[in-house]
């Protein structure tokens, strides 16, 4: 540390230290005392001095404004991906489900041969066997039974679950835990099936962080159905009625359409003219029939906007 220049005219030594000077009222140069300390603390000494001139008002407009561009940015999102998939659905709405569905080449390749493992009704999480959470909002007795009869090969939990963050709100008042409470689940699942278990990062599912993009839910009853890329058949929600009963799945239904409705959700782009689709898929066209009856049965508040149809897997 440098000495400091005679006077006190230099407020910053060659050490790039501070030099503050007090004088008592009696102007006695002999009762001034002085303390030097390095540079860098005085400019922070400023800086929160001034931060605390700042009214706390215009902090939080400065967060809001982040909050908002980047809701700005998920909206931009939403409106490319809803028109990528809107040419799919113009496609449907000319002659139904049944028609568009089978011009499909290798329709049959969307009912192969799955894996096995239980995953949520989400649609970044297609394949295998489905059920909201993989079963977080029913009890693990009654899904045991049920993956049990299924035959399960594995069990997977995954980022964002919307039943793993009811069931948090729910049971630990706390739905930030989602994660944490779908991951425990699933976990626990698997051992007591003894079938592997998985988890699904956001990297890894076939929609965005932000924000859900179904715009049909697939009332599965084969078993089997795996809507693919998302190219041919529009992405949705799969519950798979096949393995759970009516009551059930309708349920998980009503789950989907609320999240597809809501902010999480394409919301109010969902309309009478462009409504949100309930797919029947059944093994025959009397299976398929079926279905549908139990998709009119489901009591919901958004009228109009939600339409159902159908189509029949092809035979193999």
């Amino acid at each position: 540390m440098g000495p400091d220049h005679e006077g006190g005219d230099e407020v910053r030594d060659r050490g790039h230290n501070v030099k503050i000077v007090l004088i008592y009222e009696n102007g006695d140069a002999n009762t001034a005392s002085s303390y030097s300390f390095p540079f860098v603390y005085w400019y922070a000494f400023v800086y929160w001095y001034l931060l605390d001139l700042i009214p706390p008002s215009c902090i939080l407009l400065r967060e809001n404004r982040g909050k908002i561009m980047n809701q700005n940015k998920i909206q931009e999102k939403k409106d490319l991906v809803w028109k990528e998939q809107s040419r799919i659905f113009r496609k449907i709405k000319e002659n139904g489900f049944e028609v568009y569905a089978s011009s499909l080449k290798k329709l049959s390749d969307m009912f192969g041969v799955q894996d096995g493992y239980v995953r949520c009704v989400d649609e970044g999480t297609p394949g295998g066997f489905h059920a909201a959470g993989s079963g977080i909002l029913r009890s693990k007795k009654e899904m045991l039974k049920i993956f049990r009869d299924a035959g399960v090969r594995g069990v997977t939990s995954h980022d964002g679950c919307g039943a793993a963050k009811m069931f948090a709100k729910a049971n630990c008042k706390d739905e930030t835990c989602g994660d944490a409470e779908g991951k425990k689940w699933a976990k626990e699942l698997a051992s007591e099936l003894g079938v592997p278990y998985r988890h699904i990062s956001f990297a890894k599912m076939q929609r965005p962080k932000e924000f859900h993009i179904s715009r049909a839910a697939y009332y599965d009853g084969t078993g089997c159905f795996n809507f693919g890329d998302g190219k041919k058949l529009p992405p949705g929600y799969i519950i798979s009625r096949q393995i759970q009963s009516e009551k059930a799945s309708l349920s998980e239904i009503l789950l989907g359409l609320n999240i597809s409705f809501g902010p999480n959700g394409f919301g109010e782009r969902i309309t009478e003219d462009e409504p949100f689709i309930l797919v029947a898929v059944g093994k025959t066209k009397t299976d398929t029939v079926r279905l549908k009856k139990e998709l009119r049965s489901l009591e919901h508040p958004y009228g109009k906007k939600v339409i159902i149809d159908g189509f029949t897997a092809p035979r193999t």
